[in-house]
């Protein structure tokens, strides 16, 4: 083996800047570095992009292969070095010797059964209030300390940390070898950091599915999130108090989800101090009008910069203030409850607005654990209460299939039976979800209408019961 050895280093990276950017610097003053390849990962994060088209070194852009595309992609059949080294982006070099890649082949040579010789991570000084303290502390400094290999090396495998391959021998992903003692240590930058910011917020905010440790460990939640914007307003000052359950925020972001990038039209009924719009507003940025409406008179001193954000004062569930309401938006794509909790005003406001509700669109009735105490109206065996009203809507979402009763038969408690079929039939319910001390109730749309749909039979080989073909030969008959 030459004592200078002529490697490729293969950086796989999505959405990182800073921390590659120090890599190839460092990568490019040391000694043995052939080629340096950068194997992107779908990244979208603009000053990424911008700095890869100011490198002389080879971008290969990729969907998100995710950890094995340095193996997947193809990229080992062009590079012009047998030995090849595949880094994540999140390491610090800097104090790496400049004999590291002779060193490590030299390894790899006389230990060709290890498959990849890697550096070791540096355990020490990692902050108290890391959240990868005690991993480190049980997962990586322990093991470093107990276990060795030969030639003093640390008898633990290496995954995506900075290893030497030869393509020869491994080409595939593969977690193996062993690690370098110290002076050939690198630092994990992950480890840290306390709190994300900049091209590692992008990143975390951009992770898709599971893919990212990081996000685990650090807990992260998406900036633009629903969680992620509350967490936001509560370090500014002087802004407008919002009072929400922490279970709610999830609730509020599967839900709100789908709208965050329309035009929406929302309604809250009971603002209180008047905050939650101001996230709102944040949460939908292409929202046409995001409406407030409280009983109370002070909320009428509520002032927004942003013209979309406008409360009206009164009752909700009152003629006057509900053409205030209709004539600011005669329909929306959300609706929030959040007002007296009483049962009465529930079933009066779901009543009032749910036909102004878009289809697709979704209400929901906020601090429903009051429909089951006294005082509000409720209780758990009160058959007039709002949490009874909503348990008869769910089973209207299945009334096609009612034999001895129709919807009206299920409200005569509240409604007259004509009343409660008119109004479902013109409002078709698509379904009606409860969580904790809420109800969410969507409303159908020609995308996705009330019904089980048409049956669908596939496959050809029915041992058990071959009735189903005949079934299906009779649909397909009558489709054609």
């Amino acid at each position: 083996m030459s004592t200078s050895p002529q490697v490729t280093v293969i950086i796989n990276n999505r959405d990182l800047l800073e921390w590659p950017r120090r890599m190839v610097e460092r990568l490019e003053r040391l000694p043995g570095v052939a080629e340096i390849v950068i194997v992107d990962n779908g990244s979208s994060y603009r000053p990424l992009m911008a700095w890869y088209r100011t490198i002389p070194h080879r971008v290969l852009f990729l969907e998100n292969l995710g950890h094995t595309a340095p193996w997947t992609s193809g990229v080992l059949d062009t590079i012009g070095t047998d030995l090849y080294v595949v880094s994540d982006p999140d390491l610090d070099l800097s104090a790496l010797p400049d004999d590291t890649l002779p060193y490590l082949a030299g390894l790899l040579e006389r230990h060709p059964s290890l498959g990849k010789v890697g550096l070791s991570l540096a355990t020490e000084g990692i902050p108290t209030d890391s959240p990868y303290r005690e991993h480190v502390a049980k997962y990586e400094r322990l093991p470093q300390e107990r276990a060795t290999g030969p030639e003093g090396l640390i008898a633990m495998p290496v995954d995506t940390t900075f290893a030497l391959h030869d393509r020869r021998v491994l080409r595939e992903y593969r977690i193996c070898g062993m690690r370098a003692p110290a002076p050939y240590v690198a630092r994990h930058e992950p480890w840290h950091v306390v709190r994300p910011e900049g091209d590692f917020a992008y990143y975390l905010d951009h992770v898709e599915g599971r893919s990212s440790s990081y996000r685990d460990f650090t807990r992260h939640v998406k900036s633009d999130s629903v969680r992620g914007l509350y967490a936001a307003y509560a370090q500014e000052h002087g802004q407008k108090v919002s009072t929400k359950w922490d279970s709610y925020l999830e609730v509020y972001e599967d839900a709100f989800r789908p709208f965050k990038h329309e035009a929406v039209d929302l309604l809250e009924i009971g603002v209180q101090n008047g905050g939650s719009l101001e996230i709102w507003s944040r949460y939908f940025p292409r929202a046409r009008t995001l409406t407030g409406c409280d009983i109370n008179p002070r909320c009428g001193g509520l002032q927004y910069p942003d013209p979309r954000v406008q409360v009206i004062v009164g009752n909700a569930n009152e003629q006057a203030t509900f053409q205030r309401i209709a004539q600011r938006s005669p329909a929306f794509d959300i609706i929030v409850d959040d007002g007296s909790h009483r049962t009465n005003d529930v079933i009066s406001s779901f009543l009032t607005y749910f036909p102004l509700l878009k289809p697709g669109g979704i209400f929901i009735a906020e601090d429903m654990h009051c429909a089951y105490w006294e005082e509000y109206g409720g209780g758990v065996l009160n058959e007039r209460s709002c949490a009874a009203f909503f348990r008869r809507l769910m089973d209207t979402v299945n009334s096609d299939h009612f034999r001895e009763a129709d919807n009206g038969s299920l409200f005569q408690a509240w409604l007259p039976r004509a009343q409660t079929n008119a109004f479902l039939a013109a409002n078709p319910i698509l379904s009606v979800t409860a969580h904790d001390s809420m109800y969410l109730v969507r409303k159908a749309s020609p995308a996705r209408p009330r019904g089980l749909g048409r049956e669908i039979i596939v496959g050809d080989v029915a041992i058990a019961d071959d009735r189903v073909l005949r079934t299906r030969d009779a649909m397909l008959k009558k489709a054609a």
